[in-house]
C-alpha cells in the first residue's frame, strides 16, 4: 500500500499548457510525482502504454480527438486505474456522461490546491479499498490463464509488476539478458499482451476481479 505522496506518480491530461503547469505545480507542492503531462487523449494513451501512473488527472475538454470522458472510460476498462476530472463543465449532460465512467473525483475550475490534494487522497484511498485484491500467488494467476506460468516465469512476472527492468531481472535472477528477454516474451504470450503496461494492467484485473 502506497502511503507516502512522494511514491505516487500522477498523469496530467490537460489541453491548456498554462493550466497543466499549474496542476503540475500544485501536485509537486503536495509532494506528488508528476509522471507525465499530455495535452490530448492520443498522447495520454501513448504515455500509458509506456508506463502506468497511480492516478490520472483528466480535463474533460481536450480539443481535437477524444474528450476526457472517452479517455477516462478507456483508462478504466483497459488499465484499471483511478482518475479524477478537472473541468469547467458543470452542466447536467456532461456530469451524467462523466458519472458513467465512475470517476474518483470531479473538480470544477478554477482549481484550488486544497481541493485537489484532498480529492487525490480520497481517490487513492477509495481505489485501494474498493475491493480486497486476491493474493498474488502462482495458483491465483494460473487460474486465470489458459497457458500456465512456470515457477520461474511467475517470479519474473512479480518483479516486472514491481517495476524492475530487464537488466535488474538479469542481475537478481543470475541469468543473461537474452534469457530474460526470452522469458519476458513467453510471459507476454501467456497473458496475451505486448507491453509491460498491458501486462501490469492485466495482472491488476486478475487480482481484483
Amino acid at each position: 500500500m502506497i502511503a507516502d505522496p512522494k511514491d505516487i506518480q500522477i498523469l496530467i491530461v490537460e489541453d491548456e499548457p498554462f493550466i497543466a503547469r499549474d496542476i503540475s505545480d500544485f501536485l509537486k507542492e503536495g509532494g506528488y510525482q508528476v509522471q507525465d503531462i499530455c495535452y490530448n487523449a492520443a498522447a495520454a494513451e501513448q504515455s500509458l502504454a509506456k508506463q502506468l501512473p497511480h492516478l490520472c488527472v483528466i480535463d474533460i475538454n481536450l480539443g481535437k480527438g477524444d474528450d476526457g470522458i472517452t479517455l477516462a472510460q478507456m483508462i478504466r476498462d483497459t488499465w484499471h486505474l483511478p482518475f479524477i476530472f478537472v473541468t469547467s463543465y458543470t452542466d447536467t449532460p456532461t456530469i451524467e456522461r462523466a458519472k458513467k465512467t465512475m470517476p474518483y473525483g470531479y473538480i470544477s475550475k478554477p482549481i484550488q490546491f486544497a481541493s485537489l490534494k484532498s480529492t487525490i487522497e480520497i481517490a487513492l484511498h477509495n481505489f485501494r479499498n474498493r475491493k480486497e485484491p486476491r493474493p498474488f500467488t502462482l495458483d491465483h494467476i494460473n487460474d486465470a490463464l489458459d497457458s500456465k506460468l512456470t515457477p520461474r516465469e511467475f517470479e519474473l512476472t512479480k518483479d516486472i509488476y514491481e517495476g524492475k527492468t530487464n537488466h535488474q531481472l538479469a542481475d537478481q535472477h543470475f541469468i543473461s539478458l537474452s534469457t530474460v528477454k526470452t522469458h519476458v516474451h513467453r510471459i507476454y504470450d501467456k497473458f496475451d499482451c505486448h507491453t509491460r503496461s498491458e501486462l501490469i494492467a492485466e495482472i491488476r484485473r486478475i487480482l481484483t476481479e
